[in-house]
């Protein structure tokens, strides 16, 4: 069972999210935020499955849209940055850390994609956050290599378009995407995290390159540890064996730091 909870970001955007609690009373719950990717939203499957994994294992669990227009947030892709990503993150921690029933000292971040680079980032700014699953996660190497044709695009027209299959829609994309990520220093970030990693990336993803995660990885300078997802499975999880191989690893990663309290 979840129930909606709905959060104000520092400019006055709707955040939407649905929250997940164990069957389990307790006083309090440890939390993880689930965050989606660059065109995802929370109600994919992978989000949704994670979620109810987590609630089961006793773990409040809370999946949100950020405020990019393709879920139920607020806000237009046209007009998203990774900082504004960022903030969204930051506002949501901002708000759970307030709840009495949240355990503030037991809070992971799971993110997939480029929503995994911006809890990387996110987590390399503070010292409050417990544990963290980067999966499938973007990388400077790949977003350098869709610069050129984007910069291209921008140029003719003023924005770039992406296609999101699961809303079967394009969207266009504004400059600012590009100037504000490549203005990021991720890897010095990523130096900085200080709690326990965990990297889940696989040789068959398509969008976001293998290496650059293994640099990713190799850049922590935490406890971390990095799972080599099997080659079949593509960065983005539809089939549900491929939800499963994905999911699996963080729900027990998450159980060990924030229920196990290792």
């Amino acid at each position: 069972m979840s129930e909606t909870v709905i959060i104000t970001n520092r400019q006055g955007k709707r955040i939407v999210g649905d929250l997940h609690l164990p069957a389990e009373k307790q006083d309090k719950y440890p939390l993880v935020l689930v965050v989606h990717g660059f065109k995802g939203h929370k109600d994919q499957g992978w989000t949704t499955e994670a979620a109810q994994r987590l609630s089961e294992e006793g773990v409040a669990a809370y999946r949100f849209d950020l405020t990019n227009g393709i879920g139920e947030s607020d806000g237009d892709l046209v007009n998203i940055t990774m900082t504004g990503n960022i903030e969204d993150i930051e506002d949501v921690l901002g708000y759970f850390q307030k709840q009495d029933f949240v355990d503030e000292s037991r809070i992971g971040l799971a993110g997939h994609s480029l929503g995994a680079m911006e809890i990387l980032i996110s987590a390399g700014k503070r010292n409050d956050i417990k544990t963290i699953v980067a999966m499938s996660s973007a990388t400077n190497e790949d977003l350098g290599k869709r610069k050129e044709k984007e910069l291209q695009e921008i140029e003719e027209k003023g924005y770039f378009k992406v296609f999101s299959r699961s809303k079967d829609k394009w969207y266009k994309v504004g400059k600012q995407f590009l100037e504000d990520r490549m203005g990021l220093d991720f890897l010095g970030f990523v130096k900085g995290i200080k709690c326990p990693t965990l990297v889940l990336h696989g040789k068959g993803d398509e969008t976001c390159d293998f290496a650059g995660a293994r640099k990713t990885f190799e850049s922590l300078c935490c406890e971390k540890d990095f799972i080599e997802l099997p080659e079949e499975i593509p960065h983005t999880y539809r089939q549900p064996e491929h939800i499963r191989a994905a999911v699996g690893p963080m729900v027990e990663w998450m159980k060990k730091y924030l229920v196990n309290n290792e």
